[in-house]
């Protein structure tokens, strides 16, 4: 805050005193009202106050996203919108579960959400778990509260009590699992050298995992995938971004590119189409491709062409990301092969 006013006012901010009360009311204020300023690959990189855009209410289903091009906000429609509608922003992380969105915003903003996604949490995507039921394919919802006492598979109804609680028991040995491994790659995380690498991808910074934390997250992963997690699950989406990064930072890009596939397909189940998100992902895609297969023109102009299609909607033509992939769908079309 003091260096947001000394910014501000500059040589005059020397001059400002504000009484204790009235300090403690704007940092309320600031944190109320303040938005994340992130790059075009959506990293976060500061904190910006823009009092126009800080009118926007919330929704976990919003029709608008907030792209930044520089110091520059720009408000975004990512759906259609129709006459009278409110516009809306997301608050938060979205991949999150409706119980876990619902805790963040009472506890940040002090409002509970009752956007049309919040109404159904018993219908949420991202916190659904596979029956435990052999032969089963249904599955049923549990969200932070791991104390349930009942809960109904989709498919074959309700789910006995031992079973309920050997489930309950594994999601949450689960949960603090990925936990650790968040902690542990975060804690001995560094800063890859872009300068000096040939890795098409540059993002503002890459994960190099320790050899332990990362057996044990993929080890989570296929535990997921296999036993545990709907594709659509926070968990499984949370490990799939840190397996991306990891991936990434090792060099693995075709494993790479599978991954972020599997990412961007179940993000189309929750997210609307021309999400900025998914606009990043579908961008990624195309670079990893570009470094697998170079010689499959087709294929990378067929991605090329997807990445630019979103990218216009989600970030704007003018938005460096979506200068890139028009670049790129330009050159692959000087060049032979199968459209």
């Amino acid at each position: 805050m003091a260096a947001l006013i000394h910014t501000s006012l500059g040589a005059d901010a020397s001059k400002v005193t504000l009484a204790a009360k009235d300090m403690i009311e704007l940092l309320c204020r600031f944190a109320c009202n303040s938005i994340s300023v992130s790059d075009g690959e959506l990293v976060n990189v500061g904190v910006g106050v823009f009092p126009t855009l800080s009118l926007m209410n919330h929704s976990c289903d919003p029709n608008c996203a907030i792209i930044f091009n520089g110091r520059t906000a720009t408000l975004r429609s990512i759906k259609d919108i129709d006459e009278g509608e409110e516009i809306c922003q997301s608050y938060l992380d979205l991949t999150e579960r409706t119980s876990s969105r619902k805790k963040e915003l009472r506890k940040r903003y002090f409002f509970d959400c009752r956007c049309s996604i919040c109404e159904e949490e018993a219908q949420d995507v991202r916190s659904r778990y596979k029956c435990p039921k052999e032969d089963c394919d249904g599955w049923l919802n549990v969200g932070d509260d791991l104390k349930i006492k009942s809960a109904t598979c989709t498919a074959c109804g309700p789910i006995e009590n031992t079973v309920l609680l050997e489930l309950l028991d594994v999601i949450e040995e689960h949960r603090k699992t990925l936990i650790d491994v968040e902690q542990a790659i975060n804690g001995d995380a560094s800063t890859y050298d872009l300068a000096s690498s040939t890795n098409p991808i540059h993002p503002l910074s890459l994960l190099t995992a320790p050899k332990p934390a990362l057996h044990t997250l993929r080890k989570t992963f296929i535990l997921q995938t296999s036993q545990l997690c709907h594709p659509t699950t926070t968990d499984l989406l949370r490990t799939r971004r840190l397996l991306l990064d990891a991936l990434l930072s090792h060099q693995s890009f075709p494993q790479a590119y599978d991954m972020a596939t599997e990412q961007m397909t179940a993000l189309q189940q929750i997210f609307t189409l021309h999400h900025p998100a998914i606009s990043v992902l579908a961008l990624m895609r195309y670079k990893l491709a570009a470094w697998c297969w170079p010689e499959d023109v087709g294929r990378l102009r067929g991605l090329a062409k997807e990445a630019v299609e979103l990218l216009e909607v989600s970030h704007g033509r003018e938005q460096g990301l979506c200068r890139e992939a028009v670049e790129a769908l330009e050159g692959l079309s000087t060049m032979g092969g199968a459209g």
